[in-house]
């Protein structure tokens, strides 16, 4: 009977970790900028990089996190997110998945964490991470990301504009520079 229970609940947390971060589908290739939509463009390497980019809340200054996440994997090296105008999103977490929905190694956002917003109708690009593993542990950086700090962020506006007549030409025309903000998260880094 115990071996049972200590079963079900092995499946029930198995089953819990795959749903909790749900992957996001693509924008529709005709998406076109409109007043009651925002465009975050966000880079993410190598290509089998993960990102959990979700809207977040502040409160006391601090970032708080939904209980689920929406799942971000690159396409072309590049992340398209259709936003709520005004609205905050941070980087709750970063991986790396070599393949498997289960297997890869995770690291949550702690201390500090990069944050996006745009307003109605904007397309903004703000840069792309590089996900790295140093040895078995994730690397740590001054800021706190488990990404390399902002400032080693890699800008390639015309590469993002290319990649956005190539996959969303509507959006292409509209597209701006962006600068990740950097906000403190509630959970320290271990």
């Amino acid at each position: 009977m115990r071996i049972r229970v200590v079963l079900a609940a092995t499946v029930a947390v198995l089953l819990a970790a795959t749903t909790s971060a749900a992957v996001a589908e693509a924008p529709a290739a005709d998406a076109t900028p409109q007043p009651d939509v925002a465009w975050l463009l966000i880079g993410a390497q190598p290509d089998f990089a993960r990102l959990s980019i979700d809207p977040v809340k502040v409160r006391k200054g601090v970032l708080r996190f939904p209980f689920t996440s929406h799942a971000y994997y690159p396409q072309a090296g590049l992340i398209l997110i259709k936003a709520q105008p005004g609205q905050l999103y941070g980087l709750s977490e970063s991986a790396l998945m070599w393949g498997r929905p289960l297997l890869g190694a995770h690291y949550l956002a702690c201390d500090r964490t990069a944050t996006f917003q745009a307003a109605g109708g904007q397309v903004v690009y703000f840069g792309t991470f590089d996900v790295e593993v140093a040895g078995q542990a994730p690397t740590r950086t001054v800021q706190g990301y488990n990404l390399h700090a902002r400032e080693e962020l890699s800008q390639d506006l015309e590469g993002a504009r290319a990649f956005l007549k190539a996959n969303y030409p509507g959006l292409a025309a509209r597209l701006e520079q962006g600068a990740p903000q950097d906000m403190p998260v509630g959970q320290a880094c271990r």
